[in-house]
């Protein structure tokens, strides 16, 4: 209804929610309407997914068919093919944007002018790390559902945190960085020694290489995925991850949303 009147809608869920097959449903129900009241000849082309890492953009494509996923950095671009890819927007009428906080960062932000029509985004964090609101994008928000709700229900599991000893702004202060392959040893094992699996992320390539290094001669069976994993290499480390034949994933910044 929200993008019927013409707003640009917020859904917000947690992850692990659905929110890319809530956003196919709500992109077919949307396409529909305008066809019955007679304001698209052919609606069925008439949607595209905005995604920015090659996770989300799979992710989409498999769960989205028929609808076009096109990466954010592919329409930022300089020059006159970023040009030319910014101009084609003007012939579809609905815009999906996953991980939506991103569309106030600094390079995102001027593709706003372009999503005429028809757009919604969906996010586990309507408000970004920096602190920026997307009020300035986005009309009206929808919580679709809360993580104590999603928990209570058995869809989610509940976590524990455990925080190192050292707070982060003290971390920063003093100049050193907690060490995440003891944390991880000091936590991953069952009361039967198996391993727990885990997702292992540190700030670049080298730093996850070196974890996954070290790991590995704790025993503890690791992968680093990263932006240099070719898309076969990547799908064969995760397809034996969920088989259980990896115990850890490392990666710098490809795992941190969608996975």
């Amino acid at each position: 209804a929200f993008l019927l009147a013409g707003k640009k809608t917020l859904l917000v869920a947690p992850t692990g929610a659905g929110k890319t097959r809530m956003a196919r449903n709500i992109i077919r129900k949307y396409l529909a309407a305008l066809v019955a009241g007679g304001l698209a000849s052919n609606a069925g082309r008439g949607a595209m997914v905005l995604a920015h890492t090659v996770v989300l953009r799979e992710q989409n494509t498999a769960n989205i068919p028929g609808v076009p996923v096109v990466t954010i950095q592919s329409l930022i671009a300089p020059g006159h093919m970023g040009n030319r890819r910014r101009e084609l927007l003007q012939h579809y009428r609905c815009f999906f944007v996953d991980e939506a906080h991103h569309l106030v960062g600094e390079d995102w932000v001027e593709l706003v002018p372009y999503l005429h029509s028809g757009l919604f985004g969906a996010t586990a964090t309507p408000e970004r790390a920096d602190g920026t609101p997307l009020g300035d994008v986005f009309d009206e928000i929808v919580v679709a559902a809360k993580y104590s709700e999603l928990v209570r229900d058995g869809y989610l599991c509940p976590c524990d945190v455990a925080e190192p000893e050292v707070s982060r702004k003290n971390q920063r202060k003093l100049k050193i960085r907690p060490d995440g392959v003891a944390a991880y040893l000091t936590h991953c094992y069952r009361p039967d020694g198996s391993v727990r699996p885990g997702i292992f992320f540190d700030s670049t390539i080298a730093l996850c290489e070196l974890a996954v290094e070290q790991l590995t001669a704790k025993g503890v069976r690791s992968k680093v995925v990263s932006c240099n994993t070719g898309p076969d290499e990547r799908q064969g480390i995760f397809d034996a991850y969920s088989r259980g034949e990896l115990d850890l994933l490392a990666s710098p910044m490809a795992l941190s949303e969608g996975f």
